[in-house]
């Protein structure tokens, strides 16, 4: 009865040395079998007489959880090493000289056009085309012009399309209108 006794507390004791090992890092706590430990202890558990046995079962119970509790902040670390946040991106490029910043841009960069591929000639065609090139607001104007030239059909463009007379083109444009509306409100 006694070597039961012995062997049980041995159990026990060699549990909760594993997880204090874990737990100051003399070990790492992967190597911890948790799963294998608390099936040990849940067969363990009816044959515990003693205070003192469920006290040390207690304890390698809370063992094993601060040992999941080690793996989960080890796992938490290492993957917090390979997420970068936005804010942090941010932050360390704003804090980078101008200098350290065009050199990480020419250390990174991957021209989509090779340097053979460009010529003076190229070049001299592709300035041209930027001083040549009307600015924004004249090219705005012209697509602005060309939106708003609405003009007038006449009864033989009518005619031509399909329709008679120009009451039934106005009465196809309501139909079709109407449609279209009922249409909107059906997708959203």
């Amino acid at each position: 009865m006694k070597s039961k006794l012995k062997k049980r507390r041995e159990i026990l004791l060699r549990i909760l040395d594993l997880c204090e090992k874990a737990l100051k890092e003399e070990t790492d706590p992967f190597q911890v079998d948790v799963v294998q430990l608390f099936g040990k202890l849940r067969k363990l558990l009816p044959e515990l007489e003693t205070e003192e046995e469920l006290y040390l079962d207690l304890e390698a119970v809370v063992g094993l959880t601060s040992v999941i509790l080690k793996q989960e902040e080890w796992i938490r670390y290492r993957s917090s090493l390979m997420f970068l946040d936005p804010l942090l991106v941010l932050l360390k490029i704003e804090k980078l000289e101008d200098k350290d910043l065009a050199d990480v841009l020419r250390r990174s960069w991957r021209p989509i056009v090779e340097a053979r591929g460009i010529s003076p000639l190229f070049l001299e065609k592709a300035v041209e085309y930027w001083r040549t090139l009307p600015s924004l607001e004249e090219r705005r104007l012209e697509l602005v012009e060309a939106s708003e030239s609405a003009g007038t059909l006449t009864l033989s463009e009518l005619a031509t399309l399909g329709f008679a007379s120009e009451e039934e083109f106005l009465s196809f444009l309501n139909s079709e209108e109407k449609r279209l509306r009922k249409e909107a409100d059906r997708r959203g």
